[in-house]
């Protein structure tokens, strides 16, 4: 309650009443009027900052405060690191936050402001870790803490990295359609798409039954699953259901429902489906990716993602001088970022420009020699970016460089090169480089085998097994039985149940030691036939082997007409069994309709023809008579192509050219279309009509 204190005791009574009637703008007012008169009442000046921070006019909230800052530091410390916070100004609120005294940093709106800044700041680890203080404070919703801990906790999981491993694996109960959302999210960044996508279904229900019980519009209610539409549409297109994935996004753009944000990360979706085949479309969609809102409602990797797209796209479509524009901005955003809390993500996106500049130069010059000079000045100052070496390997395969290639490709890092993909590739340069061979791939599947056996990444395991298989398949192709039977040898004391090496063992083994191959194959788990049918299986096998092999043949011995092969059908027939018995039976018959069948047919001749001479058949006798070389044309159809054709009939242009006008190659020429010859004037004279309708 304001003092009662002053000139005028009433405006102090008045404003008392304001402020517990929630006048707001009243009270703003009011504490104005009385500053003008007494410019150092603190009351009054508490009391203006509370409500301009409740009208959210954070800057004049501020203003207010600077004028008096001794005062503002001991008493309105909260409220300026909120003002700064709705600002996001997120790093200068947060060194407010910590420049407060301690007995105001342990109050509980400090607390849970300090968690939000931090989940602003992408610090999702401490967000955690300050919102899992607050679920046992008296002061604040549980549910609502808990929410914001799981959104924090799922974020953290996307993002990767050390922050997901130093975290330990939870499970939020959801109880509401909020914690369901934020399940689906987690699921999601471990891979486990089909649970996602059942979270995210249980999220619908739960939001719906929930929203209309707080009687929201349908429009509303629209809104609010569109967010949840959108996560399912991408956990389809990760599970490769493109078409299924397009549809939810079409439908989120065409309900009108979404907010901007929303907007923006479907039509970005939208565009990276379409690719290379809807750019009409995508550069409709592009014009929601440029929203202002977007600057402060997008993380940093969504805003990163989204210009780099747009990028792309310009640089599809030959707007290249708006794609240089968009590489600047991304390079400007990256440098921005390696200054604040987005420091992590900007250094795993640091070669993201490049790569642009990259694509920009190689399309306008049309020619990779100029984005293969930058990538090799960029990969000399950066040894470990590894995309830039990837894509500068590429370029040196277009211009036939393969051993260039093979070297860029061998100094990527260590966890990269041995990548059971990029193993394959290694072993292909190795293979067509002068100079290698043989030798040089078995040092890189060793290499590889040696790294993966003494790893400690999650995925040590699967890689390690697929390069053992890679390395024995190989040794397969090429004679190597020994040392094909050795890799093969080690999936099958990694993985006993994996039959696909033992198998190999097995092969491998046949070639170089038999009684191995033998130990081998004993260790084939046995087939449990108890539910098979033995005898049906006879019987089904023969009936389909003599009704349709026997008969088949007989047809055929038929059709030639040689008695020696009916005989022999006959005998094939016997040794079959009842069924083929019958089969031979009816070879005669068989035989006797196909010789009907046989007639000498004459040959058709024009009509009164004279056989007594030489008879040479015309060559256009099965043409039709506008095509064939005696025909001419009428008066009428000579006029008729004078003229050009009928109103509304197309000119067909000679063979080679395009109709479009200039047709593109592959290789980036140009060919102008052929220009059809100019119609001859009619010689026709007469008096021609004036007037009237023609």
């Amino acid at each position: 309650m304001a003092a009662q204190t002053g000139e005028k005791p009433q405006l102090y009574t008045q404003l008392d009443a304001f402020i517990a009637s929630d006048r707001v703008e009243d009270v703003v007012d009011l504490a104005q009027t009385i500053l003008a008169e007494n410019p150092n009442d603190m009351d009054a000046v508490h009391c203006e900052v509370v409500g301009l921070v409740r009208l959210s006019k954070f800057e004049a909230a501020r203003a207010r405060m600077d004028a008096f800052p001794e005062y503002s530091a001991e008493h309105l410390a909260y409220e300026r690191a909120y003002c700064l916070y709705r600002e996001h100004r997120y790093a200068d609120a947060l060194a407010a936050i910590e420049g407060a005294d301690e007995e105001a940093a342990a109050e509980t709106r400090f607390r849970v402001l300090a968690a939000q800044v931090h989940y602003r700041l992408n610090d999702f680890a401490r967000a955690v870790a300050l919102y899992d203080a607050l679920a046992s404070s008296d002061d604040v919703d549980a549910s609502e803490v808990e929410t914001n801990a799981s959104a924090a906790y799922a974020l953290a999981t996307t993002a990767g990295g050390a922050v997901a491993a130093s975290l330990p694996p939870r499970n939020f109960e959801a109880t509401t359609y909020e914690l369901a959302y934020n399940n689906a999210l987690i699921q999601t960044a471990l891979g486990r798409f089909g649970a996602a996508l059942a979270l995210l279904d249980e999220a619908g229900r739960m939001a719906t039954a929930t929203l209309e019980e707080e009687d929201l519009t349908e429009e509303e209610i629209e809104g609010e699953l569109g967010v949840i539409k959108a996560q399912q549409g991408l956990l389809l297109h990760l599970q490769g259901k493109s078409e299924e994935a397009m549809q939810i996004f079409q439908g989120i753009v065409r309900g009108k429902a979404a907010d901007e944000t929303l907007l923006a990360v479907v039509s970005n979706n939208i565009i990276v489906l379409n690719g290379t085949k809807d750019a009409f479309d995508s550069k409709k969609k592009v014009r929601a990716l440029t929203a202002d809102a977007l600057r402060t409602r997008l993380t940093f990797p969504q805003r990163l993602r989204l210009l780099s797209n747009r990028a792309l796209l310009a640089i599809h479509t030959a707007q290249l001088k708006e794609g240089a524009a968009l590489v600047d901005e991304l390079d400007v955003l990256l440098r921005d970022a390696r200054r604040g809390p987005d420091a992590a993500a900007a250094a795993d996106c640091a070669d993201w420009a490049v790569l642009l500049r990259a694509a920009l130069s190689s399309r306008h010059s049309k020619s990779p020699k100029e984005a293969v000079a930058m990538l090799e000045a960029y990969v000399a100052e950066h040894a470990d970016a590894a995309r830039a070496k990837l894509t500068l390997a590429q370029l040196q395969l277009t211009q036939g460089n393969a051993e260039g290639a093979s070297v860029t490709v061998a100094s990527l890092p260590n966890d990269t090169v041995n990548l059971p993909a990029l193993v394959a590739v290694r072993v292909q340069l190795a293979e067509g480089a002068e100079g290698g061979g043989s030798g040089s791939a078995e040092r890189i599947f060793d290499a590889a085998i040696e790294y993966w056996g003494r790893s400690k990444a999650p995925r040590r395991a699967i890689y390690l097994q697929q390069v053992l298989r890679g390395a024995a398949e190989w040794a397969m192709a090429r004679g190597k039985a020994p040392e094909a039977a050795a890799f093969y040898e080690r999936l099958v004391a990694m993985a006993p149940e994996d039959t696909a090496a033992l198998t190999g063992a097995v092969r491998a083994y046949a070639l170089c030691d038999p009684e191995k191959a033998e130990a081998y194959a004993a260790r084939f788990p046995p087939i449990d036939a108890s539910h098979v049918d033995v005898d049906a299986l006879e019987a089904a096998s023969s009936q389909h082997s003599f009704a349709g092999g026997a008969a088949a043949a007989a047809a055929k011995r038929a059709a030639k007409g040689k008695g020696r092969e009916g005989e022999e059908g006959n005998e094939a027939a016997a040794d079959g069994g009842d069924t083929a018995g019958a089969v031979g039976a009816g070879g005669d018959a068989l035989r006797a309709q196909k010789a009907k069948k046989k007639k000498a047919r004459k040959p058709r001749l024009p009509k009164n023809v004279d056989l007594t001479v030489p008879y040479t058949p015309d060559p256009d006798r099965w043409l039709k008579k506008s095509l064939r070389s005696t025909f001419r044309k009428t008066r009428r159809q000579k006029a008729q192509q004078q003229r050009g054709g009928h109103q509304g009939g197309a000119v067909v242009a000679p063979a080679g050219s395009y109709e479009g006008g200039v047709s593109v190659s592959s290789g980036g020429g140009k060919q102008a279309a052929a220009v059809p010859p100019k119609p001859a004037a009619s010689k026709k004279k007469g008096k021609g009509k004036k007037g009237g309708k023609r």
